[in-house]
């Protein structure tokens, strides 16, 4: 199965759209902005999950002995980096392959040389980016925090601007240099792996491990949305605040929504900035060639849904607090429709100010956010509403549980799947392949979208109905 699935990937790169998008000038810069805000995102996820992360009672035991942790927990490090290194050899060996499919890289020996050595560069750059990974895992916030948001905002901002190294068709030619430019970073970087491991404490690891393996238990049972719900953390900030409910109903749960929000800064603000970079993504696609817009238009849609789940907090609560008698003495759907409002004027503020900035990164820019603008508030409504029907998801069907026997076995799991991936599977389906259609036909994907928005809020006027009935 591995092997098709292989040459299918590899057809699939060496489309001609795509392998003009990996030969184009602008590759090298943006293969060099992704390296550094993959390593700012490292350095900001560490401290939620770790390259180093065993069971909880493997990290009883191994803690509470008397032999350095550099030595007990040198395995579990090793293993995320080898998952790591063993992807980026994975993704590296698919596009020099589809090079030479597509007649862009020569297959003889040297070329093939080369090509390996390429492949061994992007093996020691993850070994280098889960380094800065567990970095982030060991040193404190307070620290690593400032430096990943630096190195995510110059990811999506600063060297996007430049044109570093040499590009994709060169480097056959210069896989030696390259080879030893990311090599040298990894030398450097290993002697600080045992300081690293030395300094991990046993209370963050057992929280980790805890965590994780409820969160891993939650998706076995399919429980998405409890899984996701077992990441947030509880508010310690503001919990002594008082929130001022006056005015109008819908401008009293405004207020109570951002007051929530106010108290998980550091959440508020990372969907903040992933709202913003789904709008700078959203710029991108207008400006990208035809076989660059579908990965652009796919993260910026997933980036956005994922992002506004912080001013989604009303919203969940109002969805679940929804039932046959309300205790807030209003109807289900006037609690749905007001804390609806802080989610959809964070998408729209926030993509607007990343549409903006990426107004400003092309020559046309003017252009560009005239045409992105329009489009941008009818996907903030579109995802406002995705996230209205799956904050009103309810418990799970039983009927999705029953058995459906077919030659390969029992693929009843696939209705659960379905099931909780409705809204995401709706999204890619609207937001990011509709993007990619406005920006050849706009009036018709206009008309297909404001379709889709009525669908989504139907499903979710129906759900809500069978939570009150």
């Amino acid at each position: 199965m591995a092997v098709p699935l292989l040459r299918a990937m590899v057809l699939g790169v060496a489309d001609a759209e795509n392998l003009a998008v990996l030969v184009s000038p602008e590759a090298s810069s943006r293969l060099a902005a992704g390296a550094v805000a993959l390593a700012g995102v490292a350095l900001l996820v560490g401290p939620v999950r770790g390259p180093v992360l065993p069971g909880p009672f493997v990290v009883e035991f191994l803690v509470g002995t008397a032999l350095a942790r550099r030595v007990t927990l040198l395995r579990p490090f090793l293993v995320s980096a080898a998952v790591l290194a063993g992807l980026a050899v994975l993704a590296a060996g698919v596009v020099s392959a589809a090079l030479i499919v597509g007649g862009l890289l020569p297959a003889t020996v040297d070329a093939l040389a080369d090509a390996g050595l390429i492949v061994l560069g992007c093996a020691a750059s993850a070994i280098f980016l889960c380094v800065v990974w567990l970095a982030g895992q060991s040193l404190p916030r307070r620290w690593t925090l400032p430096v990943g948001a630096a190195l995510l905002a110059a990811g999506a901002v600063g060297v996007a601007l430049l044109r570093l190294g040499p590009e994709p068709a060169d480097l056959a030619g210069m896989s030696v240099p390259v080879v030893l430019a990311t090599l040298a970073p990894v030398l450097l970087c290993l002697p600080l792996i045992p300081r690293f491991l030395d300094r991990l404490q046993a209370a963050d690891l057992m929280r980790q491990a805890r965590r994780w393996q409820s969160i891993g238990t939650l998706l076995q049972a399919g429980d998405v949305a409890g899984a996701a719900g077992a990441l947030r953390t509880p508010p310690t900030r503001g919990r002594r605040d008082r929130i001022a409910l006056s005015g109008p109903l819908p401008v009293a749960v405004v207020q109570r929504d951002l007051g929530a929000a106010r108290r998980f800064p550091l959440r508020m603000l990372a969907g903040s900035l992933a709202i913003a970079a789904a709008g700078w993504l959203q710029g991108g696609v207008w400006a990208a060639p035809p076989g660059g817009a579908w990965p652009l238009a796919v993260a910026a849609a997933l980036a956005a849904y994922l992002g506004v789940g912080v001013w989604c907090d009303g919203l969940r609560s109002a969805a679940e607090n929804a039932g046959p008698s309300s205790i807030y003495g209003r109807s289900g759907l006037t609690m749905i429709g007001c804390h609806a409002i802080v989610p959809a004027l964070a998408l729209f503020v926030l993509g607007t100010l990343g549409i903006a900035a990426a107004g400003l990164t092309v020559a046309d820019g003017a252009a560009l956010s005239g045409a992105a603008l329009p489009w941008w508030a009818l996907v903030a409504v579109f995802i406002t509403l995705l996230r209205v029907f799956d904050s009103l998801r309810g418990p799970l069907p039983i009927g999705l549980l029953l058995p459906v026997p077919t030659p390969v076995g029992d693929v009843s799991i696939l209705n659960v799947i379905a099931w909780q991936a409705d809204a995401v599977i709706l999204l890619v389906a609207g937001a990011a392949g509709l993007t990619v259609l406005a920006t050849q036909t706009g009036g018709t994907s206009v008309a297909w979208l404001v379709v889709a928005c009525g669908l989504a809020a139907g499903l979710a006027v129906r759900r809500l109905r069978s939570l009150t009935a």
